[in-house]
């Protein structure tokens, strides 16, 4: 009975190391796979506007009467935005654009669209014969809602 326990024993030592060894080469594998992997909408990472590029790339606190703020920190978009209009342009690499619109009719909404434009492109075919060219977008459109309870202001895109 008692080498019976022992021969289980070791074999369940057994399978709990090779089942911890198949378990950390897959961690390990998963985590260096989402470490280098492309998450889609990277457009939306960069900067808009000239304020936040000097900032950084971000805003968390800085306020102010500035309509295009909202699209790093949609808490920003308060009673001092109404009626605004907001509008950026940035010439990118390689003859690409970035531009934005916002708008809020009351400073409790806004409307944003986000366009970058990666130029024009020659088209070819499987064998490198040029065809006609095209042009490449991505969009953004969000709606943003910010609401202030006493001293602390909550925002949502």
């Amino acid at each position: 009975m008692i080498k019976n326990a022992k021969k289980l024993n070791k074999k369940l030592c057994k399978s709990v190391h090779l089942i911890s060894r198949v378990g950390f080469l897959l961690i390990f594998i998963l985590s260096f796979g989402f470490t280098n992997a492309q998450l889609g909408f990277s457009f939306l990472d960069l900067p808009n506007n000239a304020k936040i590029n000097g900032l950084g790339g971000m805003n968390v606190s800085l306020a102010g009467n500035d309509i295009n703020l909202i699209a790093a920190n949609p808490a920003l978009l308060d009673s001092a935005d109404q009626q605004q209009i907001g509008v950026s342009y940035s010439p990118y690499f390689a003859s690409s654009h970035l531009l934005n619109l916002n708008y809020s009719p009351n400073g409790r909404w806004a409307v944003q669209l986000q366009n970058l434009n990666y130029g024009n492109f020659t088209g070819t075919d499987a064998v490198g014969n040029q065809t006609d060219g095209f042009s490449a977008n991505d969009f953004f459109v969000g709606v943003t809602h910010s609401h202030k309870i006493q001293n602390i202001t909550f925002g949502i895109t």
